[in-house]
């Protein structure tokens, strides 16, 4: 699949990005697989660079809280980086955006 992604301070950060409203196109397991491939374990966080996903559906936001879900019982902690006031928005208006990790860029990583 190739998700486009990054290190930055040994912390995977992977890059989000359209106006689809599911988290991924491709199914959100095989997202989490790819994603836990690449992870280094060398720190435990794992960062998705939210900056260019405008939209997210209820099944974006529940792709979101799987992975966050996911992530938790591999002992990771899930690190939204700058997601747009949209996302922010619907984050707030479920009432789940206490449960992430929110940082406005990834130069506050780590």
């Amino acid at each position: 699949m190739g998700l486009e992604h990054r290190f930055v301070k040994d912390i995977l950060v992977v890059n989000i990005a359209g106006s689809d409203g599911t988290l991924a196109p491709q199914g959100v397991d095989e997202v989490i697989s790819e994603i836990l491939g690449l992870y280094n374990g060398k720190r435990k966080e794992i960062a998705l660079d939210l900056t260019q996903k405008t939209y997210l559906n209820s099944s974006g936001l529940g792709d979101l809280i799987k992975v966050k879900d996911r992530f938790s019982d591999e002992g990771v902690e899930l690190v939204l980086i700058n997601p747009t006031p949209r996302v922010t928005s619907l984050l707030e208006m479920v009432g789940v955006i206490q449960f992430f990790k929110i940082i406005p860029g990834v130069e506050d990583l780590g």
